[in-house]
């Protein structure tokens, strides 16, 4: 079924993608979302976020194995909006629950947030302060005090 989502005709990518929704079996939820998360297609890249979280959730090796994947899904300019936030919003969950996630996580959004737009990069120091705050990682930037004036 992959292979047939694999496909360059959109029509046949769309039939793929109905034909894994309708046969999808928990038990090939990790193989479906490796395989989808290598595909380039943005419409492809959207439809592998629907398994993130029940198939990549709290493994770090999952997450590993899926680095190029939130980067290509992450380095998109003006297109898959709605793929970006469910990875944002991932990452950032992901990033919480350990120490060692959120290394991992803190590094792929390093690399993307010298390459994205304004809207993102906001996203990526966001992400950045979050996991450098709960877990006191060295992170390339700065958070300068605001100072306070009163009148």
């Amino acid at each position: 079924m992959v292979g047939i989502a694999d496909s360059v005709r959109p029509d046949i990518e769309a039939y793929g993608r109905e034909l894994i929704t309708k046969f999808f079996t928990d038990k090939d939820g990790e193989q479906y979302l490796l395989k989808l998360s290598q595909h380039p297609g943005e419409k492809m890249q959207l439809f592998a976020t629907n398994y993130l979280e029940r198939f990549a959730s709290g493994d770090i090796k999952k997450i590993e194995a899926l680095d190029l994947y939130f980067r290509s899904v992450l380095s998109r300019v003006n297109k898959a909006r709605v793929a970006k936030n469910r990875v944002f919003l991932f990452l950032l969950k992901e990033g919480k629950q350990s120490e060692e996630a959120a290394r991992l996580i803190s590094k792929i959004i390093t690399i993307v947030s010298a390459t994205v737009s304004i809207d993102d990069k906001a996203k990526c120091i966001e992400i950045m302060y979050e996991l450098g705050r709960l877990y006191k990682l060295e992170l390339p930037i700065l958070i300068k005090p605001v100072e306070e004036r009163t009148y």
